[in-house]
């Protein structure tokens, strides 16, 4: 308790006792004592320059789409970055805080008539999960556009570019795919084309009716499994025949079986509970073995 009362005195905004149900998109979980929202680069460095000679045990979220905070919630500090979200636009490059959501970024390119980011409309993340996982959809990622990312290495104390080539961008992964956490991506900038802003918007239109028509509208945390090669892990669930399985209110979605959806008042164990047993079910049948795309807490 000594540790987290240094760390409120290092001028971030915070929250005391925050429900797990606010910072995940599956919204469930315990309580997390602590919760930062930085709203600078500076704010983030000086927080991690304090949090770092401090045993308080910490983990970063974005806008919460694949993490689920255990029932019992998190008996360390959570760093939230919605709230960390400027952008500037200059020629066809645009630069942006990790905080920023996906979408919004999206948005914000239609409207300066840039296209190359239209896949990213319909992906609830945020940038700085983006980065770290090489988001995508409908056949393109973050790796056909980025430019750069802006990572503060906080056992160092420095701020390091790394050019995308650097990044090791590849399916869903990255440089930072399990590492050690000391590697914080700040901000990320991407060079987008010249377009014209209704082809654009009309674009990002068809890709939301997709998206609707396609995926569920409850709340979950994205695709559960992790595609590799040539598996894909919801044809497998599908085939065998657990579109609809439930325990409590947790449910694999019967429009989409890469989907474990909140269907009303669902703990955190009932989803880890119908994950568990989606994989047993799948490697006893199939001899696969799903691995998840999720962060349990």
């Amino acid at each position: 308790m000594k540790d987290f009362c240094i760390l409120t005195t290092v001028g971030v905004k915070f929250k005391t006792r925050v429900s797990g149900a606010e910072l995940s998109s599956f919204k469930s979980g315990g309580t997390v004592p602590l919760v930062f929202f930085p709203e600078t680069a500076g704010q983030v460095i000086r927080l991690f320059k304090v949090l770092k000679n401090t045993p308080v045990k910490y983990r970063i979220l974005g806008g919460g789409t694949n993490t689920l905070i255990g029932d019992k919630g998190f008996d360390g500090i959570i760093v939230c970055l919605k709230d960390f979200k400027n952008c500037a636009v200059k020629g066809k490059i645009m630069e942006t805080d990790a905080g920023t959501a996906m979408p919004r970024l999206a948005y914000a390119a239609a409207q300066e008539g840039l296209s190359g980011f239209e896949f990213a409309s319909g992906i609830p993340g945020s940038v700085g999960g983006g980065v770290y996982m090489n988001a995508g959809a409908y056949g393109e990622d973050i790796a056909g556009v980025i430019l750069y990312a802006d990572v503060y290495d906080i056992r160092k104390d420095e701020i390091i570019r790394f050019k995308k080539e650097e990044l090791k961008l590849s399916y869903r992964r990255s440089r930072f795919s399990g590492g050690d956490g000391n590697e914080l991506i700040l901000r990320a900038a991407f060079e987008l084309k010249e377009g014209d802003i209704d082809s654009v918007k009309e674009k990002m239109r068809r890709f939301k009716k997709k998206r609707a028509d396609n995926q569920p509208k409850e709340p979950s945390l994205g695709s559960t499994f992790r595609r590799f090669e040539e598996v894909i892990p919801a044809v497998l669930i599908d085939k065998a025949g657990l579109k609809g399985y439930n325990i409590g209110g947790a449910c694999v979605s019967a429009k989409h079986a890469g989907f474990i959806v909140n269907i009303g008042n669902a703990k955190s164990s009932d989803y880890a509970a119908v994950m568990n047993r989606v994989k047993e079910i799948v490697s006893n049948k199939y001899g696969v073995e799903l691995t998840p795309e999720i962060e349990l807490l």
